[in-house]
């Protein structure tokens, strides 16, 4: 009688540690979409193959994506794992993490404030807002926020001269984080330029006109006249000498100023050129006129058989300022005497016109001569008539 009481070899599963490292990756962010997948094995014991642990998750959650500066996983567990290798009796699977890196980038991004340049009109003017550049076309305008004060991007001016805005690189700030270090540079070359013009001036000398009356007369000062209601006459400050700006004269005759354009000065910085006309005027004193009576030297002698002459004349003006001596005899000697012996009248001959003004301040002297004359009177004489005789004896 045989009995078989059985036994066997037994060959018992083993346990095995599995190490599931998820791929990483890092790039630089240029905007593409990058991604990773897979993931490395390791086993503790040699026996225990790859393909013996079988990846049972959705496909997605072995694959890492992203276009964003970040870190990007993969979403699958060891519980995505199943052991197909009836060998090993337990695994543990440890999951280490890694990722997609995308990592920022640096970027030069330049700002050019805008500028303008216009000719001074008095009015306010202003410019503002800035060009925006970037060395990498990734980084745009809207990744760049300004946060500095409204009125630092606001150049304003009235007056001749550069007006810039006051903002710097420190008020910006980087939207994107997709980027790291910003570079900004500022460009400072554009601004608000006001320009300076230039205008018309006219100084036009004041002029006086006075009839001579021996007495010193002057004028001075000058009217202003502007192309651009902007300029005024303070504007333009005269700093030639005093008496160049004062005509004085007492004789007949025109006194001038004698300033001229390069006596004024502009004080305007708004006006670049100051085209300065000059219109001359001047005191003048016009000649006076006189109304002058000569009246002839008369005189009255009884004839006495001699010879008898009267000479000259009386002389008067109705100008007190008229002498006798302005007033020259231009006559012939024998027009200027009376003579005569027997009883008559005798007059000098002389008329208006045998007389010359000499002086120049005085135009318009109309002489007037009044006729006096030498009179001799007859004399009343008694005459006796003595007739002559003679006495003589009679002789037949």
């Amino acid at each position: 009688t045989v009995t078989v009481e059985e036994d066997s070899l037994k060959i018992t599963p083993i346990k095995v540690n599995v190490t599931i490292t998820k791929h990483g990756l890092t790039e630089a962010y240029d905007g593409q979409e990058h991604s990773v997948s897979g993931y490395d094995f390791e086993s503790d014991n040699a026996l225990y193959k790859r393909e013996h642990l079988t990846f049972t998750g959705a496909v997605n959650d072995s694959i890492a994506t992203g276009t964003e500066v970040g870190k990007y996983g993969m979403a699958f567990t060891k519980d995505a794992f199943r052991n197909d290798n009836p060998n090993f009796s337990e695994v543990t699977v440890t999951v280490v993490e890694d990722s997609l890196v995308i990592m920022p980038i640096p970027v030069h991004v330049t700002i050019t404030k805008h500028g303008s340049t216009v000719p001074y009109d008095g009015s306010l003017h202003t410019v503002s807002g800035y060009d925006f550049a970037s060395d990498n076309n990734l980084f745009i305008r809207s990744d760049l926020k300004f946060i500095g004060e409204v009125g630092d991007s606001i150049a304003s001016g009235t007056e001749v001269g550069k007006y810039g805005m006051a903002f710097t690189k420190d008020d910006f700030e980087n939207l994107n984080s997709n980027f790291s270090n910003l570079i900004i540079t500022i460009v400072e070359t554009d601004s608000l330029e006001i320009t300076p013009i230039t205008v018309n001036v006219t100084i036009t000398k004041h002029g006086l006109t006075h009839e001579y009356d021996k007495t010193e007369h002057s004028v001075s000062g000058y009217d202003f006249v502007s192309g651009s209601a902007l300029y005024n006459r303070e504007d333009l400050k005269f700093i030639g000498a005093t008496s160049d700006s004062v005509a004085t004269g007492i004789a007949v005759g025109k006194y001038g100023m004698t300033f001229t354009e390069s006596d004024f000065e502009n004080q305007n910085h708004n006006f670049k050129d100051v085209v300065i006309t000059i219109v001359e005027d001047s005191l003048e004193i016009t000649p006076a006129s006189a109304n002058v009576t000569i009246t002839k030297i008369g005189l009255t002698a009884i004839y006495d058989g001699e010879p008898h002459f009267v000479r000259g004349y009386e002389f008067e003006s109705d100008n007190e300022l008229y002498k006798r001596e302005f007033l020259r005899f231009i006559g012939t000697d024998d027009s200027y005497i009376a003579i005569g012996t027997d009883a008559g009248k005798y007059g000098m001959s002389f008329t208006s016109d045998d007389f010359e003004n000499t002086n120049k301040n005085f135009t318009n002297v109309t002489v007037r001569v009044v006729e006096d004359s030498l009179v001799i009177l007859p004399v009343d004489v008694v005459v006796t008539i003595t007739g002559n005789s003679l006495t003589v004896d009679y002789d037949g």
